[in-house]
């Protein structure tokens, strides 16, 4: 079986915002000072230290809008960091939470329904395997679950996927999607030959109409 890719965001894309670029609501980044105990960076997939400076932005990592193209917050280190290389290896962002929401997107990027469910930490790549040998499935999103229990809001980590094998999955030969602002990584399965690279999504820009 192929393995699982954590992908964060496209340099390009954490370069412009560290840079000043408007996010995707038109607005400049929101520059603050971490607190510590998470506060993930989503294009190093690592916690930002505390106080250290950083970066809150609007983010959406979906190639067109559509309904299911949602935009949240977002985390970044105010300056600029290494783009998480170890892709076929949880990000540390996904190691101090108990547990996660995955939830399976097709190939038009759009919500699989049925598939969001609370997973525990140790799961995730077991559920993972298991969305992403579904036809329907391309890739799935992991999200904070903490959200859902009245705790501090912490945006999403990073977003898992894989590129499934399957032929009559449109995953096929594409890399893992950027994790969304609102999910955590993103998982796909590798094919085989696949050079993993991303797909192609605007990068931030004025007017923000990504």
């Amino acid at each position: 079986m192929p393995p699982l890719i954590f992908t964060a965001m496209p340099t390009e894309h954490a370069h412009a915002l560290q840079s000043g670029a408007d996010d995707a609501y038109g607005r400049r980044p929101e520059r603050m000072v971490s607190t510590g105990g998470g506060m993930p960076c989503r294009h190093c997939l690592d916690h930002i230290a505390e106080g250290a400076d950083m970066l809150v932005v609007a983010y959406r990592p979906f190639p067109a809008l559509q309904p299911y193209a949602e935009t949240g917050p977002i985390f970044l280190h105010a300056e600029a960091c290494p783009r998480y290389a170890a892709t076929e290896v949880p990000p540390p962002i996904l190691t101090t939470s108990p547990d996660f929401i995955l939830r399976g997107y097709g190939a038009d990027d759009r919500i699989v329904y049925g598939t969001g469910a609370v997973t525990l930490q140790e799961n995730i790549v077991s559920r993972a395997d298991e969305l992403l040998a579904r036809a329907d499935i391309a890739y799935v999103h992991v999200r904070s679950a903490q959200q859902l229990l009245s705790v501090p809001d912490r945006p999403g980590l990073t977003d898992v996927s894989r590129l499934n094998s399957n032929p009559r999955s449109a995953a096929a030969g594409r890399a893992a999607v950027i994790a969304a602002a609102l999910p955590s990584p993103t998982v796909r399965r590798r094919t085989a030959g696949s050079p993993g690279h991303a797909p192609h999504i605007p990068a931030p820009r004025q007017p923000p109409h990504w």
